[in-house]
Protein backbone atom coordinates (compact mmCIF):
# COMPACT_ATOMS: atom_id res chain seq x y z
CA UNK A 1 0.00 0.00 0.00
CA UNK A 2 2.79 2.35 0.90
CA UNK A 3 4.61 1.57 -2.32
CA UNK A 4 1.63 2.59 -4.48
CA UNK A 5 1.33 5.79 -2.49
CA UNK A 6 5.01 6.61 -3.07
CA UNK A 7 4.62 5.92 -6.79
CA UNK A 8 1.63 8.25 -7.05
CA UNK A 9 3.50 11.00 -5.24
CA UNK A 10 6.54 10.63 -7.49
CA UNK A 11 4.38 10.84 -10.62
CA UNK A 12 2.58 13.90 -9.33
CA UNK A 13 5.86 15.53 -8.33
CA UNK A 14 7.41 14.96 -11.76
CA UNK A 15 4.38 16.35 -13.57
CA UNK A 16 2.68 14.88 -16.58
CA UNK A 17 4.10 14.97 -20.10
CA UNK A 18 1.38 17.38 -21.12
CA UNK A 19 2.53 19.88 -18.50
CA UNK A 20 6.21 19.46 -19.38
CA UNK A 21 5.54 19.44 -23.12
CA UNK A 22 6.58 16.46 -25.20
CA UNK A 23 9.93 16.67 -26.89
CA UNK A 24 12.57 14.10 -27.84
CA UNK A 25 14.73 15.44 -25.02
CA UNK A 26 11.96 14.80 -22.47
CA UNK A 27 11.44 11.35 -23.97
CA UNK A 28 15.16 10.60 -23.61
CA UNK A 29 15.02 11.74 -19.98
CA UNK A 30 12.04 9.50 -19.25
CA UNK A 31 13.97 6.49 -20.57
CA UNK A 32 16.74 7.14 -18.09
CA UNK A 33 14.23 7.16 -15.25
CA UNK A 34 13.85 3.37 -15.63
CA UNK A 35 17.26 2.12 -16.78
CA UNK A 36 16.43 -1.57 -16.12
CA UNK A 37 13.16 -1.50 -18.06
CA UNK A 38 14.52 -3.37 -21.06
CA UNK A 39 16.41 -5.89 -18.94
CA UNK A 40 13.35 -6.66 -16.79
CA UNK A 41 11.25 -7.41 -19.86
CA UNK A 42 14.01 -9.33 -21.65
CA UNK A 43 14.29 -6.83 -24.51
CA UNK A 44 17.40 -5.90 -26.41
CA UNK A 45 18.74 -2.49 -25.35
CA UNK A 46 17.74 0.20 -27.84
CA UNK A 47 15.26 -2.01 -29.71
CA UNK A 48 12.51 -0.19 -31.58
CA UNK A 49 9.41 -1.67 -29.95
CA UNK A 50 6.98 -0.09 -32.42
CA UNK A 51 8.77 -1.61 -35.42
CA UNK A 52 8.92 -5.00 -33.71
CA UNK A 53 5.22 -4.85 -32.84
CA UNK A 54 4.30 -3.84 -36.39
CA UNK A 55 6.37 -6.70 -37.80
CA UNK A 56 4.70 -9.22 -35.50
CA UNK A 57 1.24 -7.91 -36.37
CA UNK A 58 1.98 -8.19 -40.11
CA UNK A 59 3.25 -11.73 -39.61
CA UNK A 60 0.16 -12.65 -37.57
CA UNK A 61 -2.10 -11.25 -40.30
CA UNK A 62 -0.25 -13.26 -42.95
CA UNK A 63 -0.54 -16.41 -40.83
CA UNK A 64 -4.25 -15.78 -40.33
CA UNK A 65 -4.72 -15.44 -44.09
CA UNK A 66 -2.99 -18.77 -44.59
CA UNK A 67 -5.25 -20.40 -42.04
CA UNK A 68 -8.39 -19.09 -43.67
CA UNK A 69 -9.85 -21.87 -45.74
CA UNK A 70 -11.01 -20.78 -49.13
CA UNK A 71 -14.72 -21.44 -49.24
CA UNK A 72 -16.06 -23.71 -51.90
CA UNK A 73 -16.92 -21.54 -54.90
CA UNK A 74 -20.57 -21.02 -55.60
CA UNK A 75 -21.95 -23.14 -58.41
CA UNK A 76 -22.66 -21.45 -61.70
CA UNK A 77 -26.17 -20.02 -61.98
CA UNK A 78 -28.80 -22.41 -63.19
CA UNK A 79 -26.95 -25.57 -62.07
CA UNK A 80 -29.13 -27.90 -60.02
CA UNK A 81 -27.75 -30.40 -57.51
CA UNK A 82 -27.65 -33.84 -59.07
CA UNK A 83 -27.20 -32.61 -62.63
CA UNK A 84 -24.08 -33.56 -64.64
CA UNK A 85 -22.91 -29.93 -64.62
CA UNK A 86 -23.16 -29.85 -60.81
CA UNK A 87 -21.08 -33.03 -60.56
CA UNK A 88 -18.37 -31.41 -62.71
CA UNK A 89 -18.46 -28.29 -60.51
CA UNK A 90 -18.29 -30.39 -57.33
CA UNK A 91 -15.36 -32.44 -58.67
CA UNK A 92 -13.41 -29.28 -59.52
CA UNK A 93 -14.09 -27.86 -56.06
CA UNK A 94 -12.97 -31.12 -54.41
CA UNK A 95 -9.76 -31.12 -56.46
CA UNK A 96 -8.96 -27.60 -55.23
CA UNK A 97 -9.64 -28.59 -51.63
CA UNK A 98 -7.52 -31.74 -52.08
CA UNK A 99 -4.60 -29.61 -53.29
CA UNK A 100 -4.96 -27.38 -50.22
CA UNK A 101 -5.07 -30.42 -47.98
CA UNK A 102 -1.93 -31.89 -49.55
CA UNK A 103 -0.15 -28.56 -49.14
CA UNK A 104 -1.14 -28.36 -45.48
CA UNK A 105 0.01 -31.95 -44.91
CA UNK A 106 3.40 -31.12 -46.44
CA UNK A 107 3.72 -28.06 -44.18
CA UNK A 108 2.81 -30.17 -41.18
CA UNK A 109 5.42 -32.80 -42.12
CA UNK A 110 8.07 -30.08 -42.43
CA UNK A 111 7.07 -28.62 -39.08
CA UNK A 112 7.15 -32.02 -37.37
CA UNK A 113 10.57 -32.77 -38.88
CA UNK A 114 11.89 -29.43 -37.64
CA UNK A 115 10.52 -30.09 -34.14
CA UNK A 116 11.97 -33.62 -34.15
CA UNK A 117 15.41 -32.24 -35.02
CA UNK A 118 15.15 -29.66 -32.24
CA UNK A 119 14.22 -32.32 -29.70
CA UNK A 120 17.07 -34.57 -30.85
CA UNK A 121 19.47 -31.65 -30.53
CA UNK A 122 18.23 -30.90 -27.00
CA UNK A 123 18.58 -34.56 -26.02
CA UNK A 124 22.11 -34.67 -27.43
CA UNK A 125 23.04 -31.49 -25.53
CA UNK A 126 21.57 -32.93 -22.32
CA UNK A 127 23.58 -36.14 -22.75
CA UNK A 128 26.77 -34.16 -23.35
CA UNK A 129 26.04 -32.08 -20.25
CA UNK A 130 25.53 -35.23 -18.18
CA UNK A 131 28.81 -36.66 -19.47
CA UNK A 132 30.58 -33.43 -18.58
CA UNK A 133 29.11 -33.41 -15.07
CA UNK A 134 29.94 -37.08 -14.56
CA UNK A 135 33.54 -36.62 -15.70
CA UNK A 136 33.97 -33.53 -13.52
CA UNK A 137 32.92 -35.39 -10.36
CA UNK A 138 35.79 -36.98 -8.43
CA UNK A 139 36.07 -40.74 -8.71
CA UNK A 140 35.07 -42.56 -5.51
CA UNK A 141 37.72 -44.34 -3.50
CA UNK A 142 37.59 -48.08 -4.11
CA UNK A 143 39.32 -49.38 -1.06
CA UNK A 144 38.37 -52.62 0.47
CA UNK A 145 36.32 -52.21 3.61
CA UNK A 146 37.52 -55.52 5.06
CA UNK A 147 40.57 -55.85 7.20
Amino acid sequence: MMRAFDLIQSVQASGSELERGFSPQNAANSIHELPDFEKKLGLEPGADLDAETAFLLRRADADAELRQADPMPTPPPGVRPGSPAYRVYREEAYQGMQMQLNSMRAQLREYNEMKRQQVEKQIKEAEEYKKGVASAAPAPDRRANSA
